[in-house]
C-alpha cells in the first residue's frame, strides 16, 4: 500500500460546526457528553487561532483515509521535508509542477476529498458508539 500525504490544505475542508452536532446533543447520554466536550475543547481552540468556532478534523480524516482511500483525490508526487529553511524548517514540500527536479514521485498526495461522505461516515460511527452507552 502506498503512502499517502493528507495536508492541512486537504484536512481544513473537514470540519464540524454547532449545526452538525444535533444528532449527537439528541442522544443526551454520558458517552455522547463525553464526545460532545472533546469536539467543544478542539472547536474553542481552533476558534482561539483562527476566530471560527469549528471542530476541523484533521487526525481523523487522515485515519480515514487508511479505512478508504477513496475518500480522496490524489497524485503522485514528490514530497520531501525541508530540514533548513528558517522559516519552513519541518514543513512538507510538494512538488506540484510535473517535473522531477528534486526527486522520483514517491507518494500520493490528497489533493480533493469527500468531505460531506467522511462527515457523515464519522459522525454514523460516533453516533452508534454513543447510543451504546
Amino acid at each position: 500500500m502506498e503512502m499517502t500525504l493528507v495536508g492541512l490544505d486537504v484536512t481544513h475542508e473537514v470540519y464540524w460546526e454547532k449545526e452538525d452536532l444535533r444528532a449527537l446533543v439528541k442522544i443526551g447520554n454520558e458517552r455522547s457528553g463525553f464526545l460532545l466536550q472533546i469536539i467543544d475543547f478542539i472547536s474553542s481552540a481552533y476558534e482561539s487561532l483562527s476566530g471560527w468556532k469549528r471542530c476541523v478534523l484533521h487526525d481523523p480524516l487522515a485515519a480515514g483515509v487508511c479505512l478508504f482511500p477513496d475518500l480522496v483525490k490524489t497524485e503522485k508526487r514528490y514530497v520531501d521535508v525541508e530540514l533548513t529553511g528558517e522559516l519552513t524548517r519541518g514543513m512538507t514540500v510538494v512538488d506540484r509542477r510535473g517535473r522531477t527536479p528534486l526527486g522520483e514521485e514517491n507518494m500520493l498526495v490528497a489533493l480533493e476529498v469527500d468531505a460531506e461522505r467522511f462527515k457523515t461516515q464519522l459522525m454514523e460511527s460516533l453516533l452508534d458508539w454513543a447510543q451504546e452507552g
